[in-house]
């Protein structure tokens, strides 16, 4: 019984820890990549197209995930989780803001237009993209690579020890992307960056599925992540 309830504690500070993170950070891309952002519809499944995964890949060359303790509890894996994609469509003539809940995959039939990145205090990478038809943005999409992190549970208290519990894992689907209230993600151009920018998108949300692991069932638990605008060529 205490080990469970330990692990309840460690897993509630450690996603309020998480959800501090990221809101002014800056991050160093140190890339000016040519990027073709015009002529490329996305395949069947949703996913992101060739210009955006050319820009992400490009991102990921630079910024690497962290490995070993990043906060009390929170152990950073070094690697990244799979991509994920979403969408919406545009509800306000404001398109620079970008706010609510997204649906998962593309639902939003539109070319690829101007393409903005954010990135958090961990090296989570955030691509939203403007969805267009004609000269008119119908809608955004938003692709998401998140770093691995494992929960730090037992070791130290009554002869346990040490477990790695998955908090974002392939093993957890994540899913039901949203920022919370009255918050947005902002959109800006730099002069500094070939790319647009996300200003700020601050706590946005993804839900971890339930899982099953060495011997404890985890509830689905929300994970907070903010991102800033990076640094483009040692400039703000």
């Amino acid at each position: 019984m205490k080990s469970h309830v330990k692990f309840f504690i460690l897993l509630m500070t450690s996603i309020l820890l998480y959800s501090c993170g990221g809101d002014d950070n800056k991050v160093n891309t140190n890339t000016n990549p040519t990027i073709t952002t015009n002529g490329y519809n996305p395949n069947v499944n949703g996913f992101s197209t060739q210009a955006e995964q050319q820009l992400m890949n490009q991102l990921k060359s630079t910024l690497q995930c962290p490995q070993g303790q990043v906060l009390q509890n929170i152990i950073g894996t070094g690697q990244r989780v799979n991509d994920l994609v979403f969408s919406k469509p545009l509800q306000s003539a404001d398109h620079t803001k970008v706010c609510g809940q997204f649906s998962q995959g593309t639902q939003v039939q539109g070319s690829t237009g101007q393409m903005y990145v954010g990135v958090s205090a961990y090296n989570d990478i955030m691509i939203v993209t403007e969805l267009i038809n004609g000269s008119q943005v119908i809608g955004h999409r938003v692709t998401i690579s998140m770093c691995g992190q494992n929960i730090v549970s037992g070791g130290g208290w009554y002869g346990q020890q040490q477990t790695q519990i998955p908090y974002i894992d392939n093993q957890r689907q994540l899913t039901n992307f949203r920022t919370q209230n009255n918050s947005c993600i902002v959109l800006d151009k730099d002069n500094f960056c070939s790319y647009g920018v996300v200003d700020f998108a601050s706590q946005t949300v993804l839900t971890a599925a339930p899982i099953q692991t060495n011997g404890l069932s985890l509830q689905q638990v929300d994970v907070y992540t903010s991102f800033a605008k990076p640094t483009c060529n040692q400039q703000y």
